[in-house]
């Protein structure tokens, strides 16, 4: 029931993995709290107490657990000696410092139920226990990093676009390419295999949501390819709808300990409109053996996104929320990136390359999941440089929905 965003404990997860114990007191006078226990080698036993102060949703580490009693005046003398026995009773198990001042803390509390923290007995009792915690959870943050180490940097193509789900959820792919010569092969039965590790972390920045989903993708070949050769693969999951979505692309390899994070920006679609929406754009090349499976079709993935000028490539998208049978048209729009007015214009006529600009007009005959799948090539003697594709679809009577994208021609 209560959903707190990115804090404090998600750099120590990232850090130290998951917890080995989860500790988490409610009692009347306490904030929200939790302590993570930890078994970390060369250092043994370590809590990180965890306080989300009033009127905050975001869980702070803390340098004191006395940090979780809540500061609100008017706590009867019962309830605030409970609160400090519960706090430090509750993580004693885990803590032999807790351990040893619980009985004490328990006779001083019985004799003067309203005793303040910062009385001197009471301080020197807490701090005996949280002066040693402070020192391992800074050694402990120290030592390791939410930013992952790399012996060396292993640059790799990527793709991000998204797809409606039969719930009218969204499906966020994500797809690399990375060379061969920046990995590592392991000996095998019948030749070599290398390990990617690989992690998709999508943020809506608007909302504090944070979605992730990790991988190792392995990879066998009976002899090792070239090393200009790209090693293929993907991620799908489901993603949060957002116009302000940040993505972080991980790949690092298992062997050398190589390894690249990409940030980028993205719009993460939201696919519950009812009225005719389309897909983000797939490119492809037409003849190579691809594994990105779609629509009951396999492509080969255009990564990077080049094409020579001489060569056609395919376009994959879908359109939704269109009924058996009704009529649409479709126009595909492909213009070079920053090269209007006048300039642009000389060098169409010059020979400069030419831009697409194409219609199809079609009947809709959707899947049973109401998706109409539209796979296109298209072949043009583009110039080298950026362009940007437009598709187009209007129904009879006039709605439509617009996608794009932008890829490269190289010579």
């Amino acid at each position: 029931s209560r959903q707190f965003p990115f804090d404090d404990r998600g750099l120590v997860l990232i850090r130290h993995g998951t917890p080995r114990n989860v500790i988490s007191t409610t009692h009347r006078g306490v904030l929200p709290n939790e302590s993570w226990f930890y078994e970390i080698p060369d250092h043994g036993g370590q809590y990180f107490h965890f306080v989300a102060a009033r009127g905050t949703q975001s869980f702070s580490l803390v340098r004191d657990l006395m940090e979780a009693m809540d500061p609100t005046p008017g706590l009867d003398s019962n309830a605030h000696a409970g609160a400090i026995l519960s706090l430090i009773g509750d993580r004693a198990p885990h803590e032999p410092r807790y351990r040893a001042i619980f009985g004490r803390l328990n006779r001083i509390l019985a004799q003067a139920p309203t005793i303040s923290l910062e009385h001197i007995e009471m301080r020197n009792l807490l701090e005996t226990a949280d002066a040693e915690y402070r020192r391992g959870a800074r050694a402990a943050m120290l030592t390791d990093t939410h930013a992952r180490a790399y012996t060396g940097d292993m640059p790799f193509h990527h793709d991000v676009f998204t797809f409606r789900t039969p719930e009218a959820r969204t499906d966020l792919t994500a797809a690399f390419a990375i060379p061969a010569g920046l990995l590592e092969p392991r000996v095998v039965d019948g030749g070599i295999e290398y390990a990617v590790q690989l992690a998709v972390i999508v943020t809506d920045t608007l909302f504090d949501l944070v979605t992730r989903r990790d991988s190792i993708m392995r990879f066998r070949f009976a002899r090792a390819p070239a090393p200009d050769a790209l090693i293929r693969t993907s991620l799908t999951m489901s993603a949060q709808p957002s116009d302000d979505a940040v993505y972080r692309l991980v790949a690092a390899d298992s062997g050398s300990g190589r390894g690249q994070l990409i940030t980028g920006t993205s719009t993460v679609r939201d696919y519950t409109d009812t009225d005719v929406m389309v897909s983000d754009i797939v490119l492809a090349h037409p003849d190579a053996v691809g594994d990105w499976q779609r629509g009951g079709q396999t492509f080969a993935l255009a990564l990077p996104r080049q094409f020579a000028s001489d060569r056609p490539f395919t376009i994959y998208y879908e359109v939704y929320n269109l009924t058996a049978g009704r009529t649409f048209s479709t126009r595909i729009t492909v213009d070079p990136v920053g090269r209007g007015g006048v300039l642009g214009t000389l060098r169409g006529l010059l020979g400069g390359g030419s831009s697409i600009d194409v219609r199809f007009d079609d009947v809709a005959n959707p899947d049973g999941d109401g998706v109409v799948t539209q796979t296109r090539e298209l072949a043009s003697d583009l110039a080298q440089g950026t362009w940007r594709m437009s598709v187009t679809v209007t129904t009879a009577d006039g709605a439509s929905a617009v996608t794009e994208s932008v890829f490269t021609v190289e010579r």
